[in-house]
């Protein structure tokens, strides 16, 4: 069963979270788990405050053990809150990955209709292979479909095996960039 979850549930989609993005890294080779879990944590504590912020869960044997994090793709923070986010991002992982990651986002695709952007989905490590991030991915194309959205789109590190996992999900790769000498690939899923 899937749940809806709020920012109530903050420390334990963090714990899934920290624990799902350990083994393959949102960032580039080499930085430091603890950078991980500051971005991990700036995400959530940044956009899950969104009017269209979206946060799922999956318990198993009484514990969170899968976790997505969606907003609607039209939200662009503006002002002041967006400046609060990249100076905190850049106390986080310094000027060169900022300035990386700003040129990144700025040659992400856009988009004419409304998407369901899966900002991320971790699984704990004891509950990889069961299907839970498949699980996940099909209600979350449920919900978009009924709340109007065009499809599903995300960002992943093409070196992980969450892009192969996206890719065998029907996913398309809509445009590769380089953030930090990292592989990310903006990827989509359109409804059928």
């Amino acid at each position: 069963m899937i749940d809806k979850l709020d920012l109530s549930h903050r420390a334990e989609m963090l714990k899934v979270l920290k624990q799902a993005f350990a083994s393959h890294p949102m960032l580039p080779p080499g930085t430091p788990i603890k950078k991980t879990e500051a971005m991990l944590e700036l995400l959530i504590d940044s956009f899950g405050r969104a009017g269209k912020a979206y946060f799922y869960g999956i318990l198993k044997d009484g514990e969170l053990a899968c976790v997505s994090f969606s907003v609607d793709s039209r939200y662009e923070p503006k002002g002041i809150a967006m400046a609060q986010f990249f100076f905190k991002f850049f106390r986080i992982l310094g000027w060169k990955l900022t300035k990386d990651f700003i040129i990144g986002l700025s040659k992400r695709p856009k988009y004419k209709d409304p998407y369901f952007d899966l900002t991320l989905l971790g699984t704990l490590p004891d509950h990889h292979g069961k299907g839970l991030g498949k699980a996940m991915l099909g209600f979350l194309y449920d919900v978009a479909k009924k709340d109007g959205y065009s499809g599903v789109i995300l960002g992943v590190a093409k070196e992980t095996p969450a892009y192969h996992f996206y890719l065998k999900e029907g996913f398309v790769v809509d445009k590769e960039v380089s953030i930090g000498g990292m592989p990310l690939c903006h990827m989509r899923r359109k409804n059928n």
